[in-house]
């Protein structure tokens, strides 16, 4: 089978992939088939149930069961409560049925958990800031980009990144995806702050100046006499 032909047409970074997933594939089935082995060898030797059930628990790697490894182990004298452990350790955890992984919608072929709500309400939020920048840029007839576009954005990203960080996901692309545009909407939000307290000022040195031309007290003395 031609893995790289023409017929595929894979790019080169599809076939780092794959090259890298066939190493790390036969980096892994040696240390299986390592503690398999070492597992039968106990076996035969005389091992008991307890500790051939002690040595599944300390394995790290699986052992990749199979009908034919079955037949061995059954073979090789050892129990069904032990082959029965061997088997779910290769199978993969059953999935959380409580707090946010609660599954609240399912049908359809489609399961949607709290923390998928939670994602699509940071992803519906984020997606939301482009519609109120067309509906700013439309009133103002030219490109807008308000403060609360950045406030969008940045409350957005905070409900992607939770899912990202602390859902079953924990995928490092959606963290990457989404800690960049956050961090951009709060340094804009800062920007916006710093450049609204400077206009106050200025306005603020403005009416202090146009008071002292006209010789008149400066507003905040102005106030206090007022009052």
């Amino acid at each position: 089978m031609r893995i790289f032909g023409d017929r595929l047409k894979m790019t080169l970074f599809q076939k780092f992939l794959v090259c890298l997933g066939l190493c790390l594939a036969g980096s892994c089935a040696p240390l299986c088939a390592d503690e398999y082995a070492e597992l039968l060898e106990q076996a035969k030797a005389g091992a008991s149930e307890a500790d051939l059930l002690d040595e599944v628990k300390n394995a790290e790697h699986g052992y990749q069961m199979s009908l034919a490894r079955i037949e061995q182990c059954k073979q090789a004298g050892i129990s069904e409560n032990v082959i029965m452990a061997m088997v779910r350790l290769d199978a993969p955890p059953p999935p959380h049925n409580h707090g946010m992984d609660r599954v609240v919608i399912s049908g359809f072929g489609v399961t949607i958990t709290w923390w998928k709500l939670l994602g699509y309400v940071g992803t519906v939020i984020f997606a939301g800031r482009w519609l109120l920048q067309m509906y700013s840029s439309r009133k103002a007839g030219r490109p807008v980009t308000t403060a609360w576009f950045w406030i969008i954005s940045f409350f957005g990203s905070l409900l992607c990144l939770a899912y990202w960080v602390f859902s079953p996901k924990r995928d490092s692309v959606g963290v990457f995806q989404n800690l960049f545009p956050a961090f951009v909407a709060l340094y804009n939000l800062y920007l916006e702050v710093r450049y609204h307290k400077r206009v106050k000022e200025a306005e603020l040195a403005q009416a202090v100046a146009r008071k002292d031309a006209e010789g008149l007290p400066p507003p905040a003395v102005e106030m206090a006499v007022s009052k």
